[in-house]
């Protein structure tokens, strides 16, 4: 479906970035990163200045986490840093505190630092606003930031990984829940 309507629609660049997020949920990393790739050559300034901008920007942003692209993600910070005491609003869609995905790009680039702070920024927004699905992502990514500064998860992130796995359990969120667990194994993975 997503495939079909990226085909029919090539102009639509947030059509082409689901298909590119499904293709990297899916183990399709090659479709994935000839997309963020073709952004990145670009230097992401082709996107045009519209109500899809912001949302077309936050794909890339997530595809240059899914696929762990470290100079994808550099490029994509200073593009949204302007923005990061901010919600992604296009009229149509929210994708949360833009500051969760500046961590996430930020941890992506070995900068702990930043990303603790653009997350924890993040999840205080998330839990102000009562934004279940944006809080435990931002649990997940806090967990997974913090694996990759010390290189295993402290008692403070299996917490937080516990903590997105109950609202995922709690309010049917299945992708949040696959999450946790990915992260639990490549925990598990590390200490083999």
């Amino acid at each position: 479906l997503v495939q079909g309507l990226a085909d029919s629609s090539p102009e639509m660049r947030p059509f082409q970035l689901a298909y590119a997020i499904t293709c990297a949920a899916v183990g399709r990393n090659e479709d994935a990163h000839r997309i963020l790739r073709k952004g990145a050559d670009e230097q992401f300034s082709r996107i045009p200045v519209d109500y899809t901008w912001m949302t077309s920007v936050i794909g890339y942003a997530v595809l240059a986490t899914e696929l762990q692209d470290a100079t994808a993600a550099a490029q994509l910070s200073p593009i949204l840093e302007p923005f990061a005491d901010e919600v992604a609003f296009s009229g149509a869609t929210s994708q949360g505190p833009i500051s969760a995905y500046l961590g996430k790009l930020a941890s992506v680039m070995g900068d702990h630092t930043a990303a603790d702070a653009y997350l924890h920024h993040a999840l205080g927004i998330a839990q102000s606003f009562g934004w279940r699905y944006h809080e435990a992502t931002t649990l997940v990514a806090l967990a997974r930031s913090r694996r990759r500064r010390t290189g295993a998860l402290d008692e403070e992130a299996l917490e937080w990984l516990d903590a997105a796995d109950f609202i995922g359990a709690a309010c049917n969120l299945d992708g949040v829940r696959s999450q946790v667990s990915a992260v639990r194994h490549e925990e598990t993975g590390t200490r083999s």
